[in-house]
This record gives C-alpha cells, structure tokens and sequence, in this order.
C-alpha cells in the first residue's frame, strides 16, 4: 500500500555553526516527525534524498515508525518518488463554497 507523505525541508546548525539539511514529516493530526534516509536501499543502491519540501510517495512497506526513543522517528528504508508540494491558493478555496 502506497502513502503520500509531506516533508518539509528544515536547515540546523552543528556546534561548530556547519549549516545541514534535515526533515520532517508531517502527520495525519499536523504534528510532525523527524525524517531519516538510510543510505542505500536492499539491492544496495544509494537512496537519493530531496532538496527542498516536496511529497513523498512510497510503499508502505519500505517506513519504519520507530517509537523506542524519546521522540519517535520515521526511517525510509527504500527509493520514494519525489513531487512538488501542491498548496490550495486562496482562490481555490473560495470556489469551492
């Protein structure tokens, strides 16, 4: 069963102030979850991450949920498919009342 997941792209900062990239998803009820990629899938090819926000298509079979730790995370153990992140203007949303 596939899922459409949102990411949203989010930058931090080390200690030694070095800029990265990390993401979150965000769930049914708004609340978002921290997102890692392993680095390569079961037939051992690199996972390619996104570079900005974006939704993310994957199998569901391919997520681990991981709630052993203080804050649960999710794990992407396989390649998704990657599309933009389509937002309603406010013109689209008043058509439709």
């Amino acid at each position: 069963m596939e899922k459409n997941i949102e990411l949203v792209c989010c930058t931090g900062k080390t200690k030694e102030n070095k800029a990265f990239t990390y993401f979150k998803a965000v769930q049914k009820d708004g609340k978002m979850v921290r997102v890692h990629f392993r680095q390569v899938d079961e037939n051992k090819k690199p996972i390619i991450m996104p570079t900005a926000s974006c939704m993310m298509k994957i199998d569901s079979t391919l997520l681990h949920y991981n709630t052993s730790k203080r804050y649960p995370e999710l794990w992407v153990t396989g390649q998704p498919e990657y599309s933009d992140v389509v937002k309603a203007s406010n013109k689209a949303v008043e058509d439709l009342f």
